[in-house]
């Protein structure tokens, strides 16, 4: 690989990083609204159903951090490359 397809890749491997995290953020906002809302009791609900929903938005952060960690580890497997390994890591790491 050259030094440009590099670039391109560890670019978008950051835009996928990105999305990952906002994923993550999107999913612990909702969980703590449902929290905040189960805590303060402002509306009846169905606990069980509730339950299920924070497990679920649960198993999705945590499916969502698992890909992120991979995500980083190909980002440093991308700078890891000996022959271009400054021009990245000056390009922007």
């Amino acid at each position: 690989m050259n030094v440009e397809e590099l670039r391109n890749e560890y670019e978008l491997l950051i835009e996928k990083e990105d999305r990952l995290l906002r994923q993550i953020q999107t999913g612990e906002t909702c969980l703590f609204a449902l929290l905040e809302t189960m805590y303060r009791k402002e509306r009846e609900m169905d606990q069980e159903t509730a339950k299920e929903l924070i497990q679920r938005i649960y198993s999705y952060t945590d499916e969502h951090r698992s890909e992120l960690w991979q995500v980083r580890m190909e980002k440093n497997d991308t700078c890891d490359t000996a022959e271009t390994r400054e021009p990245i890591r000056r390009w922007g790491t």
